[in-house]
């Protein structure tokens, strides 16, 4: 569950500073709002929260699938799985316990 309570902080993030970015018009100055960002800082935030994320998952070697599905994924943010609402990770050999029979043709590098 570990990835999920992470991609739910990112988003959560994400969402914050988009709207602090948002709050900053085209002269940098901030509107009334009481929070300070530029879009320096936003990306650079984001990108670091990015990093972070993808260094423990390789660092994991997770693999991830849906329910419905017939392969697992190596990648979380393989086009695949977009629209799947809830995505699982583990091991290969999880995967394969839960009837995931192959790695996904798109995403994985053992096609």
């Amino acid at each position: 569950m570990k990835i999920l309570e992470l991609t739910a902080l990112c988003i959560v993030l994400c969402c914050f500073f988009a709207s602090c970015s948002n709050a900053l018009n085209y002269t940098g100055s901030a509107r009334n709002t009481g929070i300070l960002a530029d879009d320096a800082a936003v990306s650079s935030i984001k990108q670091e929260i990015e990093d972070r994320e993808n260094s423990l998952l390789a660092a994991e070697g997770d693999v991830f699938w849906t329910a419905s599905g017939t392969s697992w994924h190596e990648s979380y943010k393989c086009s695949y799985l977009t629209n799947s609402k809830t995505i699982y990770h583990g091991t290969v050999e999880q995967a394969q316990l839960e009837g995931k029979s192959k790695p996904c043709s798109r995403c994985s590098s053992s096609k």
